[in-house]
């Protein structure tokens, strides 16, 4: 299984936000390791200097581990026409590397236009509000 399904799994953690799931990425060698880490390593990787991983956090990425749910997504997204993209990807936008903080994955339909071209994107929250 290759380390998108991982990713993924990653980026549906409960309360595990990108500014963590970075943290987490940049202290293991991959998705998959974090997936596949015993306790004592979550807590050693939370233990360093400014760490912002919580108790919760660890807690949450242990109780989340199945990833049958990513695996329907993904069956979902193909079965769609969904293309589901990282910040590895050539087709990732290399406009939207340059933020501070760029999403981990991107969902997207369709081809991603040139560099050149003025682009639009639609941003949407997962847990929206009533209000939102």
């Amino acid at each position: 299984m290759d380390d998108l399904i991982y990713l993924l799994w990653l980026t549906r953690v409960d309360g595990l936000g990108p500014k963590k799931q970075k943290e987490l990425l940049r202290r293991f060698a991959n998705a998959q390791e974090i997936y596949h880490a015993s306790g004592v390593r979550l807590r050693d990787a939370a233990a360093h200097a400014g760490s912002k991983l919580t108790e919760q956090n660890l807690q949450s990425l242990q109780a989340a581990r199945d990833l049958r749910p990513v695996e329907n997504l993904m069956d979902d997204a193909r079965k769609k026409n969904i293309q589901v993209l990282t910040l590895e990807d050539a087709a990732y936008p290399s406009l939207l590397k340059e933020i501070s903080d760029p999403p981990l994955i991107l969902y997207m339909m369709g081809t991603m236009p040139d560099d050149s071209f003025p682009k639009v994107s639609l941003i949407g929250a997962r847990r929206c509000s009533e209000y939102g």
